[in-house]
């Protein structure tokens, strides 16, 4: 029997190993399943930690119903042990009334470390890069039904710490609503009026009648790290990655016979994918596939876009790809040219000193190629390092409930079609096949099916490759 841990009050540190490894592989998967259960996996047994289903295990009112939605790790790191997970949800009443609770959890564990109801009912919650006490614990931006903006922590001198931060970062701070039954997007920016943090409208994107809305991606540039902000060519040049944290994919789907005022009954189905900023609803890029139709599946990347969809005309699942670049007006051959594009202001440029800004956007150049997936498409995924430096694959959860790593190189809209070139093979192109390959040697999950495989969720390790 292993010895408890100091921070361990229930025993878990006793029964598993919990001691992390150089590389950073031994971790606990926290997940939160449909009934409301929470389970910490070991990452590497597979061996459930702990268990606990909200509903049975807090002290909520009495005849009230609770639905756990969302959980975010708000203090990852702490010398003492105390790691601290976040999880918000709605509690119903007799009544009907619906309001919001949050309950903090110890993520190694399964402790219950307090449980309480909040006074509104929450519509849009985020994890904001500002943390109090020194670095400890991760603040949460929580937007009521009112459109009132609340803090999570929110009591004591932490709670008012955590305000005075997200005071200090309210007019930099926006965040969209999506009605799916309207196919409406709508973005809001975060103000302080007499002391009180609220959110106003600032735009309103609403696609054609007709259209679903079936899938959405944000973008991780802010949040992953990335290797390079351009892409060297085989002559030398460089491209510029289009690096917008603020871009938003958007899928829908135009069912066969939709018909409206906005938009006249096609003779089959298609999809759509709108590239939209969300601080200034400015539509980047849109493209469209005919005779398609979904389930849809979209991921982003750095300055790539990745979706899948089934080809109506063609009987057949397709995957597309995006790559954004800045629309550079010469080729850049020098570090110097290169510095000089990053830091015009002049003429709409999109960056300023390095720092993004959508207010000075210029839309994208965009590269874009589709090929023949030979299997069905559940859920996608991309692979993610702590430093952005080993090249990226995006992983594909397949109809037969296995896990595919397909390469980057593989899905790239500069591949030649013919005999690449010298300036081809310098860059590392491959020539262009239609279709993706499925290697044995790249499917992660062996010869094992993952039963009811529908999302894909990815942490990096300490080792880079």
């Amino acid at each position: 029997k292993l010895e408890r841990a100091v921070w361990d009050k229930e025993g878990v540190s006793e029964e598993h190993d919990m001691s992390a490894d150089r590389f950073g592989f031994n971790k606990v998967v926290v997940v939160l399943t449909e009934p409301s259960v929470l389970m910490g996996l070991h990452s590497k047994t597979g061996a459930v930690l702990w268990r606990r289903s909200i509903p049975h295990s807090v002290p909520a009112p009495p005849d009230s119903t609770l639905k756990a939605d969302k959980f975010y790790l708000t203090r990852a790191t702490g010398a003492d042990g105390l790691l601290e997970a976040t999880v918000l949800g709605t509690a119903t009443d007799g009544q009907g009334a619906s309001k919001t609770f949050v309950a903090l959890l110890h993520p190694l564990t399964g402790e219950l470390l307090s449980f309480r109801v909040l006074p509104y009912l929450a519509v849009h919650a985020a994890a904001l890069p500002l943390f109090t006490g020194g670095h400890s614990r991760q603040v949460l931006m929580v937007v009521d039904s009112a459109l009132r903006v609340h803090t999570l922590p929110d009591q004591g001198a932490e709670g008012e710490e955590a305000k005075e931060l997200l005071s200090r970062r309210a007019s930099a701070l926006y965040f969209y609503l999506v009605d799916k039954p309207s196919s409406v997007i709508t973005g809001y920016s975060v103000s302080t009026s007499a002391g009180v943090l609220e959110a106003q409208e600032a735009w309103t994107v609403a696609f054609p009648t007709g259209e679903e809305v079936v899938g959405l991606a944000g973008s991780q540039a802010s949040e992953h790290a990335v290797k390079s902000a351009g892409r060297v060519l085989g002559n030398r040049a460089v491209m510029l990655k289009y690096l917008n944290p603020n871009l938003l994919a958007v899928a829908t789907e135009t069912p066969v016979g939709a018909s409206g005022k906005e938009l006249q009954a096609p003779r089959e189905g298609s999809v759509r994918v709108y590239l939209i900023d969300t601080v200034v609803g400015a539509v980047m890029h849109s493209v469209v596939h005919k005779d398609a139709r979904g389930p849809v599946h979209v991921v982003q990347t750095e300055n790539v876009v990745v979706y899948s969809y089934w080809n109506n005309k063609k009987l057949r699942h397709e995957v597309s790809v995006l790559e954004l670049y800045e629309d550079t007006d010469t080729a850049i051959t020098s570090a110097a040219q290169m510095l000089a594009a990053r830091d015009r202001n002049a003429g709409g440029s999109n960056t300023s000193k390095g720092v993004f800004s959508s207010w000075r956007m210029d839309k994208p150049r965009v590269l874009s190629q589709a090929y023949v997936m030979p299997a069905g498409i559940k859920a996608l995924g991309v692979t993610q390092t702590m430093h952005g430096i080993t090249s990226k694959a995006v992983l594909m959860a397949l109809s037969t409930d296995q896990l595919l790593s397909v390469d980057k190189k593989f899905l790239d809209p500069r591949r030649p079609v013919g005999k690449p070139t010298p300036e081809d093979a310098e860059e590392g192109l491959v020539g262009y096949n239609p279709y993706i390959p499925i290697m044995p040697t790249h499917v992660l999950s062996y010869h094992h099916t993952v039963f009811g495989l529908r999302g894909i969720a990815v942490a990096p390790a300490r080792i880079e490759s």
